[in-house]
């Protein structure tokens, strides 16, 4: 009779008992990357939403201040270098309101290439430290939030690109960057990805993946892409 009572108790609390922890996607509240308000970009023209529909969106915020901030941005480099032909937009927003002379450094002494912007406005999602990241699928939506670094956001990214090439396979989509943007070196080895804008003389005009334009003299770049703008 004991036994029934105690099986009879348990059935009756067990709507109210921990189900065990949520997957880190289950816990993400339901946001959109329209909810967060960009500000200036530092490296090129202003992130428009018909600049990140159909992308991947990779914002993190940083500060100058934040030693760990710093380390991230090559993370970032990396991760941008590697998946942006495949649909990734990686943003660095600056969040500790640092004077735009000590970014405009950092960004040049990083070799950033990704839009920098100026500060970052969102909805508020707990934890106060920085570097944090938001990862938006090609829908908009929230798939990965906290640091750069944590593994976490590597998956999450390999599955929000995958579901983004299936989608352009489906309707016929370039799943690439534009045609015209393509790898640079120059003649040290270094690489950069831009796109040709046109040739003056001696120099060469480029512009950068957050829209940033650079010039660069043709004796600086390898033989080979030398060869390629003689052609």
């Amino acid at each position: 009779m004991h036994r029934r009572k105690v099986v009879a108790l348990l059935l009756f609390f067990a709507p109210l008992l921990p189900m065990g922890r949520l997957s880190a996607a289950e816990a993400l509240p339901d946001h959109h990357v329209s909810q967060w308000k960009l500000g200036e970009n530092l490296t090129g023209s202003p992130i428009t939403p018909e600049f990140l529909s159909g992308k991947v969106t990779l914002l993190t915020h940083w500060g100058t201040r934040s030693e760990p901030s710093i380390k991230a941005l090559a993370t970032l480099s990396a991760l941008d270098k590697k998946h942006r032909a495949a649909g990734l937009v990686t943003i660095a927003a600056e969040v500790q309101e640092s004077e735009r002379s000590t970014i405009l450094e950092l960004i040049e002494q990083e070799q950033l290439t990704y839009p920098v912007v100026l500060g970052s406005e969102g909805p508020k999602m707990g934890g106060a430290g920085l570097p944090k990241s938001f990862l938006f699928d090609v829908a908009g939506k929230l798939v990965f939030s906290g640091h750069p670094q944590a593994p976490g956001l590597q998956a999450a990214l390999k599955n929000a690109l995958r579901t983004r090439a299936r989608q352009q396979i489906a309707v016929g989509g370039d799943t690439g960057a534009p045609s015209n943007e393509s790898v640079w070196t120059l003649a040290d080895g270094k690489e950069i990805t831009a796109s040709l804008i046109k040739t003056d003389g001696d120099k060469v005009k480029l512009r950068l993946p957050g829209g940033r334009v650079v010039t660069k003299k043709i004796a600086e770049l390898s033989q080979k892409d030398q060869r390629r703008l003689a052609e």
